[in-house]
């Protein structure tokens, strides 16, 4: 006798295809690499498929990556050996990553097939987030975070398993390293998957999934610490290592910048546009019912629980801002926040009033904000605004400047991806404390004559390379020479640096 599929046997699929037309639907039309990281990784796969080593092949002199973990890069070199003409295999990336986000949601509904929550909480947790406004402008685009979420969800829900196994505890040690090797935060994983195991006294597990983890990860760490030195001082903050990172804060001040800014982003999705205490407060409610909800579910998600726990931990010591971090494990926040919402409305009394108002105010803030966001593609307008002064550029760029021509620009892998030009970033930062400074005009100039920059493109606005340019056009006037200029708009000049 045939057992008929459960509402839990079936939704999972649904919901992973479901999310998979969404996330080709809200593919962006902007030019690749506006969100500089995206351009960054397709120049590595670029690299790659080239047979040119894991290299920042648009940097002058083409340093050895050691700021981005390789393995979402080499994925998508195997697709680029495949499709080799670019700009046209960005149709074959967008296929990738629309299908790793849709697996990624049909995991993660599979795993809290067992968490105490009604089933309608967790359709609407887990559609909700994935369709979200932050969840699709990363999709939209050639970031790292669908593959890294698949591969986080699977260490979870093996480690998570109702039956503890060895297979499961290798196989959960080997996606939390993977995912370690596509966003170095994965670690958060391979340590918390370990501490699981040891929760339920499967220390011969744990001790398996920790060396599974570390076995994936050591190498690329090892090579990393060889490499590090390659990397221009002054391009650090960006390309270099994150124990170049540490050098440049200061360990101290890691601790002494840590605040709660982590919160930050699911409350301003979530909350309507309030301002004041009133608006700190449900801020403060919302965090409190995620850790409820978390407290609620620790039983069947210890490995979630304590991952996340780490994972928040780093993030809120670490200097760069929350946001991507937060929003790439957004389907659990949303669960949490259901779950802990849910306990509060079974408690009954005046408990399920805070409930149902707390949920309201949710609705006024997130729904609005949501419904504009699908029905006007408001997700994808960051991206396409950054390439409209690209747009105007890049045909300059490749029919009248030399190809040995080197561009100090914005997004400037972009620029190499596009025009085939050496690239260095314009505008170059580095650390105050925990705080980002920019370095000044002077040390600008001498960084872009030693990296034998011939050109300074201004995409226009706010820009911050316009305060270089007018610092060295009022101190140097010789060495600039306008190429083209766009009524405020963006603008080309040509650098003759005086040795």
């Amino acid at each position: 006798m045939t057992t008929r599929p459960t509402f839990d046997d079936c939704w999972p699929v649904a919901l992973g295809l479901f999310v998979f037309l969404v996330a080709l639907w809200a593919q962006s039309d902007a030019l690749a690499g506006v969100f500089y990281d995206d351009g960054i990784y397709l120049v590595l796969a670029r690299s790659l498929a080239g047979g040119d080593g894991y290299t920042y092949l648009h940097l002058p002199g083409a340093p050895d990556a050691v700021h981005y973990p390789p393995l979402y890069p080499f994925a998508l070199s195997l697709l680029w050996r495949i499709w080799p003409q670019f700009p046209d295999n960005l149709t074959l990336f967008e296929l990738a990553d629309s299908a790793a986000f849709a697996a990624s949601a049909t995991v993660i509904a599979y795993q809290v097939a067992r968490w105490k929550l009604a089933s309608w909480a967790r359709v609407a947790a887990l559609v909700a987030s994935f369709v979200s406004f932050p969840l699709l402008a990363i999709v939209s685009v050639r970031f790292s975070e669908p593959l890294f979420l698949l591969l986080f969800a699977c260490a979870i829900s093996l480690a998570d398993s109702e039956e503890a196994t060895l297979p499961r505890a290798v196989g959960a040690g080997v996606f939390a390293g993977m995912a370690t090797l596509t966003r170095s935060l994965g670690m958060a994983a391979v340590i918390g998957v370990t501490v699981s195991f040891m929760l339920r006294k499967e220390f011969r597990l744990a001790a398996v999934s920790g060396v599974a983890g570390l076995a994936m990860t050591v190498p690329w760490i090892l090579w990393v610490q060889e490499h590090s030195g390659a990397i221009d001082s002054r391009l650090a903050t960006v390309y270099g290592s994150y124990g170049d990172v540490v050098g440049l804060v200061g360990f101290g001040s890691f601790f002494s910048g840590a605040d709660f800014r982590v919160f930050g982003p699911v409350a301003r999705l979530l909350l309507p546009d309030w301002s004041g205490p009133l608006w700190w407060l449900m801020a403060a409610v919302l965090a409190g019912l995620t850790v409820y909800g978390a407290v609620r579910q620790f039983r069947r998600a210890r490995a979630l629980v304590v991952t996340l726990a780490l994972y928040s931990s780093v993030v809120t010591v670490w200097p760069y801002a929350p946001d991507r971090f937060v929003w790439i494990v957004l389907p659990w926040c949303f669960l949490l926040l259901g779950s802990g919402l849910h306990g509060v409305f079974q408690r009954g009394n005046g408990f399920r009033w805070l409930s149902v108002v707390v949920f309201m105010v949710i609705c006024a803030g997130f729904v609005p904000r949501e419904v504009a966001s699908l029905t006007e593609h408001r997700f994808s307008r960051a991206a396409e605004g950054i390439s409209v002064p690209f747009g105007l550029f890049l045909p300059s760029v490749s029919q009248e400047l030399p190809g040995n021509a080197v561009i100090a620009t914005g997004d400037e892998a972009l620029v190499f991806l596009y025009t085939g030009r050496k690239a260095v970033p314009a505008s170059l930062v580095s650390f105050d404390g925990s705080e980002f400074v920019n370095l000044s005009p002077e040390e600008s100039l001498s960084f872009y004559c030693d990296s034998g920059v011939t050109h300074i493109f201004n995409s226009g606005g706010d820009d911050p390379v316009v305060d270089v340019i007018e610092r060295i056009r009022t101190v140097w006037p010789d060495i600039l020479e306008e190429k083209f200029v766009v009524d405020q708009g963006p603008a080309l000049y040509e650098l003759r640096c005086q040795n």
